[in-house]
């Protein structure tokens, strides 16, 4: 289904995603001289957050091609959906939350998954992304309809009491949060020397 947004603009949102230009229809994409990876967001009883994401290294434009966000499932059928997807878009990285161990044991012990830690920093991972966003060089494929939620939810907690900024956790935050794994982990893996 499309995805309707209303453009609203919530307050305290933390990326400004630029619907007109940047969302797509990605059915004629070819992928094959991209780099594909993915995020992955661990939820036990949150959900579990999956984002492929392929780059341009000519364009310098990443593609957001699939997600898969679902929280009441085994870790079986979490390996299931992401194999599938592994194998359709051709995964060549799956950044994972460096705080799911025992997932990530289990992902390639029991279904041949592997995923590499994602660099933690959130804040750094925040900013990281809205350089990304904000320059429109995000582009979304329109039936991801989590993926674009989250974009648009994702929002800095109100507290006025908090030591430092961080998140509101919602909805938003699991696909956000492996949106943030990605991004940030597989630019700082390629390019750092």
């Amino acid at each position: 289904q499309e995805y309707e947004a209303d453009f609203n603009t919530y307050e305290g949102q933390i990326w400004n995603f630029n619907h007109e230009e940047c969302i797509a229809n990605f059915s004629e994409l070819d992928t094959s001289k991209m780099d594909m990876f993915a995020g992955l967001d661990v939820g036990y009883r949150d959900p579990t957050a999956f984002c492929v994401i392929g780059y341009d290294w000519d364009e310098e434009k990443y593609y957001l091609v699939d997600e898969y966000l679902d929280a009441e499932k085994t870790t079986e059928q979490h390996a299931i959906e992401i194999q599938q997807r592994i194998q359709k878009w051709d995964i060549d990285y799956i950044y994972i939350d460096s705080a799911a161990q025992q997932t990530r044991f289990d992902f390639a012990q029991n279904y041949d998954i592997s995923t590499i830690n994602a660099k933690k920093s959130v804040l750094d991972g925040i900013a990281h992304v809205a350089g990304i966003v904000d320059n429109d060089k995000l582009l979304i494929e329109q039936t991801c309809a989590e993926s674009l939620s989250s974009l648009d939810q994702y929002q800095w907690d109100p507290n006025p009491n908090l030591a430092r900024e961080k998140p509101k956790h919602n909805r938003a935050s699991h696909m956000s949060d492996a949106l943030r794994y990605a991004l940030y982990s597989f630019e700082t893996s390629t390019t750092s020397f």
